[in-house]
C-alpha cells in the first residue's frame, strides 16, 4: 500500500511556567517518516535568550586596558534593566572581589580598583539573574 506521510514539527513548547525548575525550559518535537525526536532544552538562560531573542540578556563588550595596573574598563551591555553580581576570580578559581551593580538596559562602562590585587590573570564574571557572563584580563 502507497502511504503518505506529513512532518511534524513541533517547537517553543513552554513548560509549566509556575515551576521554577520547568520555567526555563523549552520543548520541540520533530518527526519524519524513520524517526521521531524529542529535545527538551533547560537551564542555560544566556543560549536560550540568544536563541529566542537573537541576543543575550547580558554580554561584555570590552575589557580594557588588558593588561591592567590600576583600574580596569567592563563595558557590558543588557537587555533589560536589572541587579548584578561583578565577581573577579583568580587562577585558583578563589573569588577575590565581589559587588553589586544595577545595570539599567543598554550599554555602560564599569569601573573596577584592581591595583591591590597581585599580577597574574583574573576571570570577571557577571551574573545577571540566571545569565552568567566571563572575560579573562591579565593584572600587571
Amino acid at each position: 500500500s502507497d502511504s503518505t506521510s506529513t512532518p511534524l514539527r513541533i517547537s517553543d513548547v513552554r513548560l509549566n511556567k509556575f515551576d521554577p525548575d520547568y520555567e526555563r525550559c523549552t520543548l520541540s518535537a520533530t518527526s519524519d517518516t524513520t524517526r521521531f525526536r524529542l529535545d527538551l532544552l533547560c537551564g542555560d538562560t544566556t543560549l536560550v535568550n540568544f536563541m529566542r531573542y537573537g541576543k543575550a540578556a547580558i554580554s561584555i563588550i570590552s575589557l580594557r586596558p588588558n593588561p591592567a595596573s590600576n583600574v580596569l574598563e567592563v563595558e557590558v551591555e543588557t537587555s533589560q534593566s536589572e541587579s548584578a553580581t561583578v565577581e573577579i576570580i583568580d587562577a585558583t578559581g578563589h573569588i577575590v572581589s565581589t559587588s553589586a551593580e544595577e545595570l539599567p538596559a543598554g550599554r555602560r562602562t564599569l569601573k573596577r580598583d584592581i591595583h591591590s590585587l597581585a599580577d597574574g590573570s583574573y576571570t570577571l564574571r557577571l551574573v545577571m539573574g540566571g545569565n552568567v557572563v566571563t572575560g579573562k584580563f591579565v593584572k600587571r
